[in-house]
């Protein structure tokens, strides 16, 4: 999965703990008026700092070529399980900060919404022989979420199209260290 794909996914990490707290609701906006909305409302609240354990499954995965077996190695190969320490550091960070580096200057989400501890958004993005659509729902708390993601490309040679489940919660203190800061 490109970075582009994982976009939704990682907002929805990083608005984790909302719960019942501000709203945010959004059609037709950019990543980056995404991030200066959900900044503006404090609707980045965190997910609780500490070791957390994450799971990505890949669901589904079809496109042109893509053969069961090349499909049941793509699952195995994609899906997996990490120990992740995250930093007061790490949540502490400003959504605009947060999608810095997400290329984005195409991309539109024509829904994105954060309300009561669901996030729900809609992207396209045009590409260079296609275009992509992300979907994705995740619901949260300051210690645990759940999404899922689903991406539809058009290209040149077909469609493909893939889902995936992302799980986590926190396990508790920090037991892993934590990557440096980076400058």
């Amino acid at each position: 999965m490109n970075r582009i794909a994982l976009a939704p996914i990682a907002l929805a990490f990083a608005l984790a703990a909302c719960n019942q707290g501000p709203s945010v609701s959004l059609t037709n906006a950019s990543p980056e008026e995404v991030a200066k909305a959900v900044d503006k409302a404090g609707a980045n609240q965190k997910m609780k700092p500490g070791q957390w354990e994450l799971k990505l499954e890949v669901i589904e995965i079809e496109g042109p070529g893509i053969t069961p077996d090349m499909q049941a190695a793509m699952k195995a190969q994609g899906s997996r399980t990490d120990s992740k320490c995250v930093t007061k550091e790490d949540v502490d960070k400003p959504m605009s900060e947060i999608l810095a580096g997400a290329p984005s200057s195409q991309c539109k989400f024509s829904k994105y919404s954060i309300q009561g501890g669901k996030v729900e958004s809609e992207m396209s993005c045009p590409g260079p022989g296609g275009a992509m659509t992300i979907k994705s729902d995740a619901t949260y708390t300051d210690e645990s979420i759940t999404a899922v993601a689903e991406t539809n490309m058009t290209m040149p040679t077909g469609k493909a199209h893939s889902k995936m489940r992302i799980s986590g919660k926190r396990t508790g203190e920090c037991t892993t260290p934590a990557a440096p800061a980076k400058k």
